[in-house]
This record gives C-alpha cells, sequence and structure tokens, in this order.
C-alpha cells in the first residue's frame, strides 16, 4: 500500500503555526538573513595629455583619485603608462607597419580568435586587443585583455594611445560595476599646466 502525505496545518494558539512564523518575522524575533553581494573589480583605462595634447607619463598611483558615484574608491592595482604591452591589432587588409609607434610587442591578425592566441601565448602581462571595423570581430575575449573597436584608419593612433595608457583597478563594494558614476582626478599642485584625464570606456 502506497502511502500519501497529506499536510496539515498546525494551529498554535488558534492561528495556523505558517501565520505565527510570519508574525514573528514581522515582529523581528526572526531575522532574514541576506547574502552579501561581493564587491566588483572595476578596471579603468585612462591617458594623461597637457595643454599640447602630449602624453604625460612617469605619474605613479599616488596622484589619481577615483571616485564613484560620489564616494572615494581605494585603488588596489595599478600599472603605469609606458609598461610593457602586447598588442594585436585584428585587421582583415594588411596596415602599415606599426612596430615604430609604440616599444611594445605588436602583431597582427585576421581575426579575433587568431589575435587572442597570440595574445594568450605572450608572457607579456599587460595584454590589449584592437579590432578595426573592416576585422573579424566575432570571438570572446578572455578577461585580463583589454579589447576596444576603432576605424582602421586610426588603427596607428589606438596603438599609441594603448602604449600611453595608465590601469586602474578599484573595488566598488556596492556591487555597481560599471553603472556607477566614475569620475577620475589627478591631482596637481603647483603644477603650472594642468593635465587632462581622458578615460576610455
Amino acid at each position: 500500500m502506497t502511502g500519501h502525505f497529506c499536510p496539515r496545518s498546525l494551529h498554535i494558539g488558534g492561528l495556523p503555526a505558517i501565520a505565527a512564523v510570519t508574525l514573528s518575522l514581522t515582529a523581528g524575533v526572526l531575522a532574514p538573513v541576506f547574502a552579501q553581494q561581493a564587491p566588483v573589480q572595476r578596471t579603468v583605462l585612462l591617458t594623461v595629455t597637457d595643454p599640447a595634447h602630449r602624453f604625460v607619463t612617469g605619474l605613479d598611483q599616488s596622484v589619481f583619485e577615483v571616485a564613484e558615484g560620489g564616494a572615494k574608491r581605494e585603488i588596489t592595482r595599478f600599472s603605469a603608462a609606458g609598461e610593457p604591452t602586447a598588442i594585436a591589432v585584428v585587421s582583415d587588409t594588411p596596415l602599415a607597419d606599426l612596430s615604430a609607434q609604440a616599444p611594445n610587442e605588436l602583431t597582427q591578425a585576421r581575426t579575433v580568435p587568431e589575435a587572442v592566441r597570440q595574445l594568450m601565448a605572450s608572457s607579456t602581462p599587460r595584454k590589449a586587443l584592437i579590432v578595426t571595423t573592416s576585422g573579424g570581430a566575432s570571438g570572446s575575449v578572455p578577461g585580463g585583455i583589454y579589447a576596444l573597436r576603432v576605424d582602421a584608419a586610426d588603427a596607428s593612433k589606438a596603438v599609441v594611445e594603448v602604449a600611453n595608457q595608465y590601469m586602474l583597478i578599484f573595488a566598488s563594494p556596492d556591487g555597481t560595476g560599471a553603472d556607477g558614476a566614475l569620475e577620475v582626478r589627478v591631482k596637481q599642485p603647483g603644477n603650472p599646466a594642468p593635465m587632462k584625464v581622458n578615460l576610455w570606456r
């Protein structure tokens, strides 16, 4: 004989048990437990230029301030402009020689997967992928490789800018991630030529 479980309402003081538990929660006797949301690690790529639009390099982490939604954030990782970078340019047509544009490891590929394989084989920790509008745009990009899309005519300019980028990483404790308003400032005590921060989104 097969048994069937038939739930019954257990009454406590004239009220069903489920109602009693609901009342206890409402009264705060049993506090609900919510899992804390882990901080989101945000990466900011930027260049710094002077009034003559020349790249400013040689700045250290201490001169940068990051704010998200008006709240100051602590920079947890910093990569200075000019650090060695493995750069792969994706284009379906050969581009002019870009090797003289920056002292970095530079390769060209016809598709994103091919470019990713070249970058993953590189021992250089910092990696960037530049995809031209005419290049093979499909393909996933692993974490740690920073990708951007440009017109083919701007490939040389993009290589130069990538070579002069600063990279800042900070934790967004409220989990807003990329949705939070972001501001990066450069301390300029006594500097007669104000510097401009150019964020890469």
